[in-house]
């Protein structure tokens, strides 16, 4: 109850002082790591001291993060060795072809052994060694920039900072008094401590100290509130000993009488209340008793026996009179606190008194002038002034390079394009990688359906999957997605033949005076030619839903790729035959699922030519407008779009 009522003073930004542990300080997480660098530079490097170390505070690794560890480093070893030895071998031996985001917490590890190994060979005391282990970890800067945030994380990072510094007062004591002293030595006297932390339990002028009755007899405060005195919980009247009742054997041994027609709830009864007048007798001023009378939930809560005869006590009242229920006021934290303020005075007019405005206004200046976050208008939310209103280019002359994918973005969301283009994609997405493997390998014409699931399998257990059981079910589709594939090629040779794949377009396709000129620039998936001798795009899908037969008419994909053979960018000729999107992962009787554009006419080239251009135009800002559609459940700039929530746009 009391690491739960602490956990709820810290979200509420209330520095809490908790009463400490009876744990010894080796089993503390922050000592436990650096103990275990010493025991590897004392003893040697195990796969269970490397596990701990990757997983500690140290490697910090996540569980999802080991599993794909484990994954990466059984694909580069191939051998069936364990885990532990594949570890052991990682951070003592070279670099192993990892991704960043595991390689990372590898070379914290290993720089952590290096510098306390080298300290050692060195002849250095074991207080340097442990030093150099603290300093390389880099522990200090982070644990020291948490400390100084209110919450959870804050109370953990103090915590963390105390265990550490007892560490150093311990091995400089022992240094300091043992002769011939050594790092084995340090670490054996270390975990044979019992004590935990060095940090004195009391609590300091602007912290709430939470502790049980026991620990706080022979101490005072000015306030003290005993929380949560519930039936079943103070008193607690369970009887002592067990099913044997050794208490009262006990009792008989001793001679205390006859004990079988004796209560047994009795003396736990009046050791409790003792207890609790013990309790209240920590304050020496005021006193607050708290206890919840709910019938709501999992559980009724009864308020104890105890607190209605205090309650009688303290107001006189009738313990069976029923009192109006109290409400619980609103959290008393700085982020709360400024956001209500705020509220009343962001209120649309007439919806709160100008009195109650301008009230809270000037609790907001009162808070701002203390430096509390978020009370000074100045750092509100479009309150702030603009970097810049320039536009991001300007000039008729200017030339912007598009390709289909950037005209297609900015037909659809020009706030996404922006965004996008500067920082705001995930390169690491696993769908796109997923996406640029199947084209590479549809790429090649001359493979065959097995060879194609081949080179699949090879690559697959390279891909950054979660989990294993998602991995093999996503195999088992891009198989048949291969396979799909392969029937529709050979299904469509009857009309198609094949000119390329994965041909580079760069020219320009657009010069308007009016506008700016404009340069595309991408690849084809497959540039085919029909019966007529015209070229036919087609562009490889893996999503799984196709786009409707409207849609396919206007994707600018397409079209652009045909404005481009039209405008003679493509050296294989100058007659669009239309373009097609085939979609492997949705199976049709002619192999794959298709939609198609018609061939571009010379209306169709001028319209698609002024689209073009001003997608380009809109490239320059400053506004950019925010079209709520189809994508918006892939994009990843969701979170802070506008058009959330709203139909139509919003610029």
């Amino acid at each position: 109850a009391g690491t739960a009522l602490a956990r709820a003073l810290s979200a509420a930004v209330v520095p809490v002082r908790q009463q400490a542990g009876i744990a010894p300080p080796a089993q503390h997480p922050a000592v436990g790591a650096l103990l275990t660098v010493l025991d590897c530079v004392a003893d040697q490097l195990t796969g269970d001291r490397a596990l701990a170390l990757l997983t500690g505070p140290i490697g910090r690794v996540d569980p999802v993060s080991l599993r794909q560890l484990r994954r990466a480093l059984r694909r580069v070893d191939n051998s069936g060795r364990e885990f532990g030895a594949l570890l052991v071998e990682t951070l003592t031996g070279g670099e192993q072809p990892l991704p960043d985001q595991l390689a990372r917490p590898v070379r914290r590890v290993r720089a952590v052994l290096d510098a306390a190994r080298r300290s050692a060979t060195a002849g250095q005391d074991p207080r340097f060694v442990l030093w150099q282990a603290w300093h390389a970890s880099g522990l200090s800067r982070r644990w020291q920039a948490a400390a100084g945030r209110p919450g959870a994380a804050g109370v953990a990072a103090n915590a963390d900072l105390d265990a550490v510094t007892a560490l150093f007062d311990t091995a400089d004591q022992y240094v300091a008094r043992t002769a011939a002293a050594s790092l084995a030595g340090l670490i054996d006297h270390v975990r044979a401590l019992s004590w935990s932390g060095s940090a004195p339990e009391r609590a300091g002028a602007d912290e709430v100290a939470v502790l049980s009755a026991h620990a706080a007899l022979g101490r005072e405060w000015d306030f003290v509130v005993v929380a949560g005195l519930q039936e079943g919980l103070w008193p607690n009247t369970v009887p002592r000993g067990g099913v044997l009742g050794t208490q009262q054997l006990l009792d008989i041994v001793d001679g205390v009488g006859d004990v079988r027609g004796m209560s047994a709830t009795a003396p736990l009864l009046a050791e409790e209340r003792r207890l609790l007048v013990a309790a209240l007798g920590r304050a020496r001023h005021r006193v607050l008793v708290t206890a919840v009378d709910s019938d709501n939930g999992d559980e009724a809560l009864l308020p104890s026996t105890f607190f209605e005869e205090l309650a009688a006590l303290a107001g006189g009242t009738d313990p069976d009179a029923d009192e109006s229920p109290v409400h619980a006021p609103a959290v008393l934290s700085p982020a709360a606190l400024v956001g209500r303020l705020r509220s009343v005075v962001c209120a649309p007019d007439g919806a709160v008194e100008e009195t109650d405005r301008l009230c809270a206004a000037a609790q907001l200046a009162r808070l701002a002038a203390a430096g509390v976050p978020g009370a000074d208008p100045a750092h509100w939310y479009a309150s702030t002034e603009l970097s810049t209103a320039e536009p991001l280019w300007s000039g008729d002359d200017h030339v912007v390079t598009v390709s289909p994918s950037t005209v297609q973005t900015l037909t659809d969301c020009p706030l996404r394009w922006m965004l996008e283009r500067h920082g705001g994609s995930d390169g690491r997405d696993l769908r796109s990688a997923l996406g640029s493997l199947v084209h590479a390998l549809v790429a090649d014409s001359g493979r065959s359906e097995a060879q194609l699931r081949g080179d699949l399998e090879k690559v697959w257990q390279q891909l950054p999957f979660d989990s294993n059981w998602y991995a093999d079910n996503e195999l088992e589709r891009y198989r048949a997605m291969l396979a799909t594939f392969t029937t529709w090629r050979q299904e469509s040779r009857g009309e198609l033949t094949e000119v390329g794949t994965e041909l580079e377009v760069a020219g320009t396709i657009a010069d308007s005076p009016d506008g700016p000129q404009v340069q595309v620039k991408g690849r084809i998936d497959r540039l085919e030619r029909d019966r007529d001798g015209r070229l036919v795009v087609v562009d490889v899908k893996t999503g799984k839903s196709p786009a409707t037969k409207a849609d396919a008419q206007q994707h600018a994909q397409l079209a652009l790729y045909q404005l481009a053979i039209a405008e003679g960018v493509v050296p294989h000729g100058d007659q669009p035959g239309g373009g097609r999107l085939v979609y492997p992962a949705k199976a049709a009787k002619s192999g794959a699922t298709e939609r198609e554009q018609d061939p571009m006419g010379e209306t169709a080239q001028a319209q698609w030519r002024q689209r073009v251009t001003d997608a380009a135009a809109a490239t320059a800002g400053p506004h950019f407008v925010a079209r709520a559609g189809s994508g918006c459940a892939t994009c990843p700039v969701r979170a802070m779009c506008p058009a959330q929530g709203t139909k139509g746009a919003c610029p």
